[in-house]
């Protein structure tokens, strides 16, 4: 026998009982052993075995059948769903990624809409005239983009929390490669495609995007490695529970991450006041940044799932050793990128671009991104790991501060007040990711 699983949430169903009453028949019933939540589409034989809305193979005792006549005919315009006991916990995670599809729609058009104004309105960013034909159809393209990177997020995050990272892996890699190529093709026109410059761009990062989606909900609803998982996500609800458990979790994870893409957005529109070159020696150097943060960053989520396995297990030692095995894998990373841009700082930029000008900018701005890597490193590190406990409201105050109350400020000062110009801009990144470290 196994006990009522909370799977069917009360608060999704549309009814107007009382939800202390409702809790204190499910004690109830975890005394009569029942093993599935009650459903009005459901009933239960002389052997007690339930058909109609379940998952797996749930059976009730004698006792417990009758107890579930009794809720059906008390509750009579609730929606549940019985689940076995071994089903339970996929049955969980299956309806959680349905709510976090729905809430990722929402916000990505929410983002979209944000994006079209900021659009409507793009003169006051001030940026030079020359460019404003090639950002433009660029980032429409990116507003479009944008709902299908949220949609493929939940599916990745989702596959992430079953330990099962290899399959998301292989989706962006496979996505990426699809990218690069459609970037030689329609960027530069070979191969007797149009030369679209930084539109061909925006054209295949959309696709590669698109595709990345597809795959993944072709994965889930195809492959057998999801099944277990399928039920859950046919027969679940979107519910006030579960979205505001993802809300409450996921929201400060969000705004961590937005003020964190806000502040390198804004310092791109710093370096557009100073000119052309300094902007595309800035997008260099982030480009070649981003190469070291990935590998941090695939640490940090390697760590995220380890320790939220031990907290699960309330293993807090095993926990701690997670965090620092974690951490020594990050400098030693740190210390290679390091290594490699102090050695190739004169020529990595010749790589992206054949100017001159912007390769001897992007050596110059190499000091601060070396000076960069290993508090990057531990930022991304120790903020994962305090996710993995459920730990998300500390790191979104310390990211606000340090990104709008140090990066932004001293990146100004440093490069308009005292006249650094692009270097000074990155000063201000380097002292914010110490700082945010150090908090």
């Amino acid at each position: 026998m196994s006990t009522i699983s909370n799977y069917g949430n009360i608060a999704g169903s549309t009814n107007n009982y009382n939800n202390t009453s409702v809790d204190n028949q499910k004690k109830k019933a975890n005394e009569t052993e029942n093993t599935g939540k009650t459903s009005n589409f459901s009933k239960t034989d002389k052997n007690g075995k339930i058909t109609g809305k379940t998952i797996g193979q749930p059976k009730l005792s004698e006792k417990a059948a009758k107890y579930y006549e009794q809720l059906k005919k008390k509750y009579s315009n609730m929606d549940f769903i019985l689940v076995s006991e071994d089903q339970k916990e996929y049955a969980k995670a299956g309806e959680t990624l349905k709510n976090s599809l729905c809430i990722n729609l929402i916000v990505g058009l929410l983002l979209s809409l944000c994006m079209l104004t900021l659009l409507l309105n793009i003169h006051i960013l001030k940026q030079p005239e020359e460019l404003m034909p090639y950002i433009v159809p660029y980032y429409i393209l990116q507003l479009f983009s944008v709902i299908f990177a949220m949609l493929f997020n939940s599916f990745k995050q989702f596959s992430d929390g079953t330990t099962d990272t290899v399959t998301p892996m292989c989706v962006m890699l496979g996505a990426n490669v699809l990218n690069i190529i459609g970037n030689y093709l329609l960027i530069y026109g070979n191969f007797g495609c149009p030369e679209l410059g930084l539109t061909g761009a925006g054209i295949s990062t959309l696709a590669s995007r698109i595709l990345t989606f597809g795959i993944f909900y072709v994965l889930f609803t195809k492959h057998s490695r999801y099944k277990l998982y399928r039920e859950g996500f046919k027969k679940g609800t979107v519910n006030r529970a579960n979205i505001g458990n993802l809300v409450r979790l996921g929201l400060p994870v969000g705004f961590q991450m937005g003020v964190e893409t806000g502040s390198f957005s804004l310092s791109v529109i710093m370096m557009g006041w100073l000119g052309s070159t300094a902007l595309a020696a800035h997008q260099v150097a982030g480009v070649i940044t981003t190469l070291g943060f990935m590998v941090y960053y695939g640490i940090a989520a390697a760590v995220t799932i380890r320790v939220s396995n031990f907290r699960g297990r309330n293993d807090w030692p095993a926990i701690r050793h997670a965090s620092f095995a974690g951490l020594h894998l990050v400098m030693g990373t740190a210390t290679i990128v390091v290594l490699l841009i102090g050695i190739f700082r004169n020529i990595m930029g010749y790589i992206i671009t054949p100017e001159k000008e912007v390769v001897e900018l992007v050596a110059l701005l190499a000091w601060s991104v070396i000076l960069y890597q290993a508090g990057d490193g531990l930022q991304i590190l120790f903020a994962n790991a305090l996710r993995g406990i459920s730990d998300v409201k500390y790191m979104a105050y310390m990211a606000f501060f340090c990104h709008f109350g140090l990066a932004l400020p001293i990146g100004y000062l440093c490069g308009f007040t005292f006249g650094w110009g692009a270097i000074g801009i990155w000063c201000g990144s380097t002292v914010f990711v110490w700082g945010y470290t150090g908090r």
